[in-house]
């Protein structure tokens, strides 16, 4: 399958697509694909981490992480390690599944300004 039509990734393009059109400031690591041992080598030296969730998103004085996942799609142990990571630094993770939850999410931001 092609990774730009993967469940996930159409997912992804409407997540974003809908938080921007909020007015969300959100952005996508680039995390994934395949590299060589000599890319993965330099990637890990300027400073790439296994497990980065797939979305980041700014707000005033707080970053939210968020990994996307199918109904079915389950976090590997690199991402599992992010996300303790990032709550035990007082961060939040969070797991989306559906375009619903961005949208919740949106209208829970809003309903604290």
């Amino acid at each position: 399958m092609n990774k730009f039509k993967s469940p996930e990734m159409i997912l992804s393009k409407a997540v974003c697509a809908a938080l921007r059109l909020h007015g969300f400031y959100v952005f996508h690591p680039g995390n994934e694909g395949k590299r060589t041992i000599w890319e993965i080598a330099q990637w890990k030296i300027n400073g790439g981490v296994p497990g980065v969730s797939d979305l980041i998103i700014v707000l005033r004085g707080e970053v939210v992480f968020v990994e996307l996942k199918t109904e079915n799609g389950r976090q590997n142990p690199a991402q599992k390690e992010f996300q303790a990571a990032v709550e035990g630094r007082g961060h939040k993770y969070e797991i989306w599944r559906s375009l619903d939850d961005a949208l919740n999410f949106a209208n829970t931001q809003r309903r604290k300004k």
